[in-house]
């Protein structure tokens, strides 16, 4: 899951250099809106991992 979410964000990465460069503003939201969604699951998933920790030693 991690891997996905790390092409997610390469990806996204990818369509704001595009935006960027050839001046679009479609490349460039849609870009934004992957890397940020990709980082926002990311960031939910260790969170996840967390509370499953945090009940497991208690």
């Amino acid at each position: 899951m991690l891997r996905l979410l790390i092409v997610a964000g390469l990806i996204g990465f990818a369509f704001i250099a595009w935006g960027l460069i050839a001046l679009g503003i479609w490349p460039l939201v849609l870009g934004t809106m992957l890397t940020v969604l990709a980082q926002l699951r990311r960031i939910d998933r260790y969170g996840l991992l967390y509370e499953q920790h945090q009940s497991h030693t208690l």
